[in-house]
């Protein structure tokens, strides 16, 4: 099953006004058009000052468990045919 998800960047002067905003939501893309768009999770500015860290909703369990590890594409040692 594959799930669409949408990650919402919260209005920079909405931040101003309260700064405990998250910088960005996780939102699910409704399945219907005209459907509820469900929030599921949130993300602040890390401490690190490196990326963000964030939190997921109180019931919304996240199963990475089918997820195959990235591999990057080995460099090409044969020489390319020309045109």
């Amino acid at each position: 099953m594959t799930t669409r998800l949408f990650l919402q960047k919260t209005p920079k002067e909405d931040r101003e006004k309260n700064e405990k905003l998250p910088y960005f939501r996780l939102v699910l893309i409704p399945e219907e058009e005209g459907g509820d768009w469900l929030d599921i999770g949130a993300f602040w500015p890390a401490k690190s000052g490196n990326g963000y860290s964030g939190k997921t909703n109180d019931g919304v369990v996240l199963d990475a468990s089918g997820v195959n590890p990235y591999k990057k594409p080995e460099a090409s040692t044969e020489a390319q045919p020309e045109d």
